[in-house]
Formats: C-alpha cells, structure tokens, sequence
C-alpha cells in the first residue's frame, strides 16, 4: 500500500544511470569513478564541517545558487530530450520516403554528418 513511498526505486534507478549498457553482449559496467565523486565527495565535505564545526556563512545565498544549478540542469535536460525527439521523428520520416536508388540514404548521412548529435 505504501510502496510509492519506497525510495529503493530511486536508488535502483540512480545505480543504473551510473552503469555503462553500451555493450550488448557484455553485462553493464559499474561506473566507479563517477559513483565515487557523487558520494565520497559530499560526504567527505559534510565529514569535515561536522567534525571542524564549520557554519555556513550566507545559507540564503547557498540556496539560491543551489536552486540556479538545479534550474539550469532542467532547462538543459529539456532542452536535449526534445532535441532527440525530433531527430528520432525526422530519422523516421525520412526512411519512410526513401527511395530505390539509394539517393536518399546519401542525402540522411550528408544532413547526419552535419548535426552535433547523431540520433541513434
């Protein structure tokens, strides 16, 4: 009853964000370095405020600029998520018009070259 409130799946689905699925015969890897940055290093600072009994300065201004990052890490996700979509919806529709000759595969490697992010 009160398993939407379980934060295992939270932390399920942080430990496979953190995991390397790129090989598909392989078993994904554990990305160590990055899982140890995102926990040792908080936990390292907040070990060491405890223990020198260090106090935070201006919390407010903390806040805000904690509340800035946080804002500008959702605009960017947005931003590439729709970015993707229509890459995908546009990678779509042009196979479905492809034509016989093959001139249209030429053309989709052409305009993919050009793009920053190839979707796939």
């Amino acid at each position: 009853m009160l398993d939407g409130f379980s934060p295992w799946d939270l932390f399920r689905g942080h430990t496979k964000g953190l995991s390397d699925y790129r090989s598909p015969t392989e078993k994904p890897k554990l990305d160590r370095r990055t899982r140890a940055v995102l926990v040792v290093v908080p936990v390292l600072v907040g070990a060491l405020i405890w223990i020198f009994h260090g106090k935070i300065a201006s919390p407010g201004a903390l806040l805000a600029g904690v509340s800035l990052l946080a804002g500008g890490f959702l605009t960017a996700f947005t931003h590439l998520s729709t970015l993707r979509i229509r890459l995908t919806e546009r990678r779509e529709a042009w196979e479905r018009s492809s034509d016989s000759t093959g001139t249209a595969w030429m053309r989709r490697q052409h305009i993919y070259s050009r793009l920053p992010i190839c979707p796939g």
